[in-house]
């Protein structure tokens, strides 16, 4: 039906009609079953929008494309779910976060169509819902993925201008060795062992959950006593050696598992009991003790423990420094190693000695 002559601003979307109104920056559309239905809803949207003036036409704004030139934004969502984020380890956030834009602009609107001053009400929407900097930032790049794979295939001339919201360093929340402790031991308390074993791993290791939940018993190489992750966030694979504690959870259920996964589980899995445990110990109301407060222990302690930012950058597994500069402020002892330069200064001496 490619070539079946359409009235302006009516578009045929498989076998039903898609409307669309433009009038002093502002867009309607309307989804009807027949040709008939959709002249007569163009009309009406043409009253609502203008009060019986005539609309501005598409050619004041932007030229209006063929159907075959353009995409809904469900039609480059779904392009680029296949093209870019599709077996990837971000699939699911990317599309949990793009569904606030189908939700909000509509599944059926003409990519080609939003603009910068949508953005902008996409951003205030999303702002009014409580998103943070951060959360409103992910959900930009998904939409502005969306939107370059568009651009890239021929179905938008350019993509408006989504602006970046700064984003606050916050607080760096770590278990100090008693909050340890009582993790540990109220784990224990309710019989939650292998939330116990995979508590010690995230502790002394820093792995990320889902590295963890993929950990097999091939990976362990007791020649040497390290541990091999090789599916990361960063696509890139990393060893670490194995702190005792670990050694012998490691060992454990490697006998009870063999070359298998050592924990076949997920993150709901340990987050229901980690949940549970908070509330005991009364944290309920503290919103950063989450599991991730495990990784972020393990790196502030070596930071703590002044071993040099690089070698904590790659046993992280940190693709940049400035991701491991965020923990810098907890080595005191640089610190006091500058203070002891200055104070060893020959200015200083030279002033000590005039006194």
């Amino acid at each position: 039906m490619a070539s079946e002559k359409l009235p302006r601003g009516i578009r045929r979307r498989g076998k039903k009609f898609l409307v669309s109104v433009y009038h002093n920056g502002d867009r309607k559309y309307a989804t009807c079953e027949t040709l008939e239905e959709a002249i007569k809803r163009q009309a009406e949207l043409k009253e609502e929008m203008t009060g019986g003036n005539t609309p501005d036409t598409p050619s004041q704004v932007q030229s209006e494309r063929a159907p075959e030139d353009t995409w809904t934004l469900l039609e480059a969502k779904e392009r680029t779910l296949a093209s870019y984020w599709k077996g990837t380890r971000g699939e699911q956030a990317a599309l949990k976060n793009i569904q606030f834009a189908l939700r909000f602009f509509g599944e059926e609107r003409p990519i080609h169509t939003i603009t910068t001053e949508d953005i902008d009400r996409y951003t205030e929407y999303l702002e009014g819902l409580g998103n943070s900097n951060s959360t409103i930032n992910r959900k930009m790049s998904a939409l502005s993925k969306v939107m370059t794979c568009a651009v890239e295939r021929g179905k938008m001339d350019a993509k408006p201008k989504l602006t970046r919201k700064r984003e606050g360093q916050g607080r760096i929340r770590f278990l100090t060795p008693t909050e340890e402790v009582k993790l540990l031991a109220t784990m224990q308390k309710i019989e939650k062992h292998d939330h116990y074993d995979a508590t010690v791993v995230f502790l002394d290791t820093g792995m990320r959950m889902g590295e963890l939940w993929r950990l097999a018993g091939r990976d362990i190489h007791w020649e040497n006593d390290t541990l091999t992750i090789w599916q990361t966030k960063t696509g890139r694979p990393r060893t670490l050696i194995m702190t005792d504690r670990v050694k012998e959870v490691i060992a454990r259920r490697v006998k009870k598992y063999g070359e298998q996964r050592l924990f076949p589980y997920d993150n709901g899995w340990y987050r229901n009991t980690w949940d549970r445990v908070r509330s005991m110990l009364g944290y309920a109301d503290d919103p950063q003790f989450i599991p991730y407060v495990l990784r972020h222990t393990c790196c502030s302690r070596m930071v703590q423990g002044n071993i040099h930012l690089k070698h904590v950058m790659v046993w992280m597994g940190h693709t940049c420094i400035q991701t491991t500069l965020r923990y810098s402020h907890l080595a005191p002892t640089d610190l006091e190693a500058c203070v002891d330069v200055l104070e060893d200064s020959a200015a200083q001496k030279c002033v000590a000695a005039i006194n």
